[in-house]
């Protein structure tokens, strides 16, 4: 992962390697994507029947939010440039599960999947 500087950024490579957050029912439209300090309430999902943040995972958020305020987007960061990196970790771990997929069955089978 790269800071803001183009070099690689062991903090940012830290937080791809542990579970984030996403104030997902928060978001209504490309106007709440310009929220400058997302609170814990932000987070409450009807998915999780009514689930609300506990106060070690909104810590977990605001670490990963300060640390890419500092290392990558500077004090403008909004929830757009978040939204962008937690969207990048999703492709990340979607090309990693592929990659070990197709390993998986060419071991085994002898075959791809990418035909």
């Amino acid at each position: 992962m790269q800071g803001s500087d183009g070099k690689l950024s062991h903090n940012l490579l830290a937080l791809s390697k542990v579970k984030q957050y996403l104030p997902y029912e928060s978001i209504h439209c490309v106007a709440d994507l310009e929220n400058r300090n997302p609170l814990q309430q932000d987070f409450t999902s009807t998915l999780g029947v009514g689930k609300i943040m506990t106060d070690s995972e909104y810590l977990q958020f605001k670490t990963c939010w300060n640390t890419l305020k500092v290392e990558k987007y500077g004090s403008d960061m909004t929830m757009r440039d978040y939204l962008g990196f937690y969207n990048a970790l999703d492709v990340i771990l979607l090309s990693e599960v592929h990659l070990s997929f197709r390993k998986l069955l060419h071991e085994q089978y002898k075959v791809s999947p990418d035909w």
